[in-house]
């Protein structure tokens, strides 16, 4: 089976960096920990999926497609 690499978001990566940078005495550090937290918890959800994926022994080719809705 073949999995795409996941990779974090554009949204993580800047969370990431503001959360670093910004004194635990603003205002809106706690709510921003709390979105980077989902965010964080979101993916690795997503990365123990792919490697329950990976676990899968299927007797033949099988091709999986998801669907998004936004």
């Amino acid at each position: 089976m073949i999995l795409l690499e996941r990779q974090t978001s554009e949204t993580q990566k800047m969370l990431e960096a503001l959360v670093q940078r910004l004194p635990i005495s603003n205002s809106k550090y706690t709510l921003y920990c709390e979105h980077l937290r989902r965010l964080q918890a979101g993916f690795a959800g997503e990365q123990f999926v792919d490697a329950k994926w990976l676990e899968l022994d299927l007797p033949f080719p099988t091709i999986f497609f998801m669907t998004f809705k936004q």
